[in-house]
Protein backbone atom coordinates (compact mmCIF):
# COMPACT_ATOMS: atom_id res chain seq x y z
CA UNK A 1 0.00 0.00 0.00
CA UNK A 2 1.40 3.28 -1.13
CA UNK A 3 2.43 5.68 2.23
CA UNK A 4 -0.77 7.95 2.41
CA UNK A 5 -0.42 10.90 5.16
CA UNK A 6 -3.05 11.09 8.36
CA UNK A 7 -5.02 13.90 7.03
CA UNK A 8 -5.00 12.04 3.12
CA UNK A 9 -6.72 9.22 5.67
CA UNK A 10 -8.91 10.74 7.49
CA UNK A 11 -10.21 12.93 4.50
CA UNK A 12 -10.80 9.36 2.13
CA UNK A 13 -12.87 7.84 4.92
CA UNK A 14 -15.07 10.92 5.48
CA UNK A 15 -15.67 10.93 1.79
CA UNK A 16 -16.31 7.48 1.88
CA UNK A 17 -19.38 7.96 4.98
CA UNK A 18 -20.97 10.52 2.28
CA UNK A 19 -21.04 8.20 0.12
CA UNK A 20 -18.47 8.49 -2.84
CA UNK A 21 -17.69 5.43 -4.50
CA UNK A 22 -14.00 4.67 -5.24
CA UNK A 23 -12.77 6.15 -8.30
CA UNK A 24 -14.39 9.42 -6.71
CA UNK A 25 -12.41 9.35 -4.03
CA UNK A 26 -9.60 8.80 -6.19
CA UNK A 27 -9.72 11.34 -8.66
CA UNK A 28 -10.83 13.73 -5.92
CA UNK A 29 -7.85 12.88 -3.67
CA UNK A 30 -5.35 12.43 -6.31
CA UNK A 31 -5.19 8.85 -5.80
CA UNK A 32 -4.99 5.14 -6.94
CA UNK A 33 -8.22 3.16 -6.78
CA UNK A 34 -6.08 0.43 -4.81
CA UNK A 35 -4.73 2.96 -2.43
CA UNK A 36 -8.33 4.27 -1.98
CA UNK A 37 -9.23 0.88 -1.43
CA UNK A 38 -6.43 -0.10 0.65
CA UNK A 39 -7.11 2.77 2.96
CA UNK A 40 -11.04 2.11 3.16
CA UNK A 41 -10.59 -1.53 3.89
CA UNK A 42 -7.73 -0.68 6.99
CA UNK A 43 -10.42 1.22 8.33
CA UNK A 44 -13.11 -1.60 8.44
CA UNK A 45 -14.80 -0.84 5.34
CA UNK A 46 -15.49 -1.57 2.31
CA UNK A 47 -16.97 -0.50 -1.63
CA UNK A 48 -19.90 -2.99 -2.08
CA UNK A 49 -23.51 -3.76 -1.99
CA UNK A 50 -24.44 -3.52 1.87
CA UNK A 51 -21.74 -0.86 2.86
CA UNK A 52 -22.39 1.04 -0.45
CA UNK A 53 -26.71 0.95 0.80
CA UNK A 54 -25.63 1.84 4.43
CA UNK A 55 -23.56 5.02 3.91
CA UNK A 56 -25.78 6.34 1.00
CA UNK A 57 -28.56 5.77 3.30
CA UNK A 58 -27.05 7.55 6.17
CA UNK A 59 -25.65 10.41 3.96
CA UNK A 60 -29.75 10.71 2.56
CA UNK A 61 -30.63 10.79 6.09
CA UNK A 62 -28.37 13.67 7.01
CA UNK A 63 -29.60 15.30 4.06
CA UNK A 64 -32.83 15.33 4.80
CA UNK A 65 -32.31 15.61 8.44
CA UNK A 66 -30.69 19.54 7.52
CA UNK A 67 -33.10 19.74 5.25
CA UNK A 68 -35.92 19.41 7.63
CA UNK A 69 -34.31 21.31 10.37
CA UNK A 70 -34.27 24.41 7.45
CA UNK A 71 -37.91 24.02 7.11
CA UNK A 72 -39.01 24.31 10.69
CA UNK A 73 -36.99 26.96 11.38
CA UNK A 74 -38.80 28.41 8.66
CA UNK A 75 -41.88 27.43 10.06
CA UNK A 76 -41.42 28.57 13.42
CA UNK A 77 -40.26 32.58 11.88
CA UNK A 78 -43.51 32.67 10.00
CA UNK A 79 -45.47 31.55 13.13
CA UNK A 80 -43.56 34.43 15.09
CA UNK A 81 -44.33 36.83 12.35
CA UNK A 82 -48.06 35.90 12.50
CA UNK A 83 -48.21 36.22 16.60
CA UNK A 84 -46.58 39.96 15.72
CA UNK A 85 -49.18 40.64 13.57
CA UNK A 86 -51.90 39.56 16.22
CA UNK A 87 -49.95 41.69 18.88
CA UNK A 88 -49.45 45.09 16.63
CA UNK A 89 -53.54 44.61 16.31
CA UNK A 90 -54.30 44.38 20.49
CA UNK A 91 -52.37 47.99 20.37
CA UNK A 92 -55.00 49.32 17.94
CA UNK A 93 -52.68 49.28 14.70
CA UNK A 94 -54.36 46.32 12.83
CA UNK A 95 -53.44 47.09 8.97
CA UNK A 96 -55.48 45.42 5.70
CA UNK A 97 -56.08 45.62 2.32
CA UNK A 98 -59.45 46.81 1.67
CA UNK A 99 -60.81 46.44 -1.61
CA UNK A 100 -62.87 50.01 -2.66
CA UNK A 101 -65.04 51.62 -5.22
CA UNK A 102 -64.35 49.77 -8.52
CA UNK A 103 -62.26 47.00 -7.07
CA UNK A 104 -59.29 49.68 -6.27
CA UNK A 105 -57.06 48.66 -2.92
CA UNK A 106 -55.91 50.53 -0.26
CA UNK A 107 -54.50 49.99 3.15
CA UNK A 108 -56.50 50.85 6.06
CA UNK A 109 -55.56 51.11 9.82
CA UNK A 110 -57.77 49.58 12.30
CA UNK A 111 -58.03 49.56 16.12
CA UNK A 112 -59.36 46.12 16.29
CA UNK A 113 -58.77 42.94 14.14
CA UNK A 114 -61.99 42.16 11.89
CA UNK A 115 -62.89 38.84 13.07
CA UNK A 116 -62.55 37.26 9.51
CA UNK A 117 -58.82 38.36 9.48
CA UNK A 118 -58.28 37.04 12.88
CA UNK A 119 -59.41 33.52 12.28
CA UNK A 120 -57.28 33.72 8.86
CA UNK A 121 -54.35 34.86 10.99
CA UNK A 122 -54.95 32.20 14.04
CA UNK A 123 -55.44 29.20 11.29
CA UNK A 124 -52.42 30.12 9.31
CA UNK A 125 -50.19 30.16 12.78
CA UNK A 126 -51.82 26.97 13.43
CA UNK A 127 -50.77 25.47 10.47
CA UNK A 128 -47.14 26.70 10.82
CA UNK A 129 -46.82 25.19 14.42
CA UNK A 130 -48.60 21.73 13.15
CA UNK A 131 -46.33 21.47 9.83
CA UNK A 132 -43.07 21.97 12.81
CA UNK A 133 -44.34 20.02 14.88
CA UNK A 134 -44.72 17.14 12.49
CA UNK A 135 -41.23 17.55 11.02
CA UNK A 136 -39.85 17.49 14.11
CA UNK A 137 -41.45 14.36 15.23
CA UNK A 138 -40.32 12.25 11.46
CA UNK A 139 -37.95 9.25 13.48
CA UNK A 140 -36.00 7.36 10.96
CA UNK A 141 -38.22 4.44 10.59
CA UNK A 142 -38.51 6.40 6.68
CA UNK A 143 -35.16 5.92 6.27
CA UNK A 144 -35.08 2.48 7.64
CA UNK A 145 -37.90 1.22 5.64
CA UNK A 146 -35.47 2.76 2.06
CA UNK A 147 -32.82 0.66 3.22
CA UNK A 148 -35.39 -2.81 4.02
CA UNK A 149 -36.67 -2.23 0.66
CA UNK A 150 -33.22 -1.94 -1.67
CA UNK A 151 -31.85 -4.75 0.32
CA UNK A 152 -35.03 -6.77 -0.50
CA UNK A 153 -34.38 -5.36 -4.27
CA UNK A 154 -30.57 -6.21 -3.65
CA UNK A 155 -31.23 -9.79 -2.72
CA UNK A 156 -33.51 -10.04 -5.19
CA UNK A 157 -31.52 -9.56 -8.25
CA UNK A 158 -28.63 -11.40 -6.61
CA UNK A 159 -26.42 -8.63 -5.82
CA UNK A 160 -24.05 -9.06 -2.56
CA UNK A 161 -21.37 -7.11 -2.17
CA UNK A 162 -21.87 -4.80 -5.52
CA UNK A 163 -21.34 -7.85 -7.65
CA UNK A 164 -24.05 -9.40 -10.04
CA UNK A 165 -24.07 -12.93 -9.75
CA UNK A 166 -22.28 -14.76 -13.25
CA UNK A 167 -24.18 -16.52 -15.68
CA UNK A 168 -23.83 -20.07 -14.23
CA UNK A 169 -24.84 -18.88 -11.29
CA UNK A 170 -28.50 -18.09 -9.62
Amino acid sequence: MARVSRAKREKVILLRKRGFGCAEIARLMDLTPDTVSDVVHSEGMAFGGADTLRIATAAQKQRNAQRRAHIIEEAYQRAESILDSLRESQEGEFRALVRGEKGAEYEEHFDFVPSRDEQALANALSRQIEAAAHLEQIDDSSSEQVSSLLSGMAEALGITDGVLPSDGEE
